[in-house]
């Protein structure tokens, strides 16, 4: 999962085995006053993935996910469940009560990605898909 919000471009994104998402952010969501916070972007891209990509794992004790974010903050907020901040609180809520976090929870773990470890979350942050497009070739 990631979150971009550079001024030219930016928004979540994610991938999970083949499957990528990206939602794009309006300017005001990236720059200017009512710029919202990286970090709980981050944190909304861990929850949108675990939304989008909860039905694909199957319910048995054998398969486990993990979701990686480059956000530290995000990921320690995921683990403890607890955050300072209103919208960080906010989020915390809606991924507790979410059905697919109750689903998932106790087969869930969360890492800190970062750099080539992070490199389709990324791309699809940033709506790259030419960039995601070459990466699978590269796999294939």
């Amino acid at each position: 999962m990631d979150a971009a919000l550079e001024p030219d471009v930016g928004g979540l994104g994610g991938y999970c085995h083949g499957v990528g998402w990206s939602l794009p952010l309006d300017t005001a969501d990236r720059v200017g006053p009512y710029k919202l916070p990286i970090t709980v972007c981050e944190y909304i891209a861990i929850y949108a993935s675990l939304v989008i990509n909860a039905d694909r794992i199957p319910d048995n004790d054998r398969n486990f996910a993990v979701i990686g974010s480059d956000s530290l903050g995000s990921v320690d907020a995921m683990v403890n469940l607890k955050s300072k901040t209103p919208l960080m609180q906010h989020v915390t809520v809606a991924i507790r009560d979410s059905p697919e976090f109750v689903h998932l929870q106790r087969r869930l773990g969360v890492a800190h990605v970062f750099g080539t470890g992070n490199i389709f979350a990324d791309a699809e942050s940033r709506s790259r898909s030419d960039t995601v497009g070459r990466l699978v070739e590269q796999l294939q």
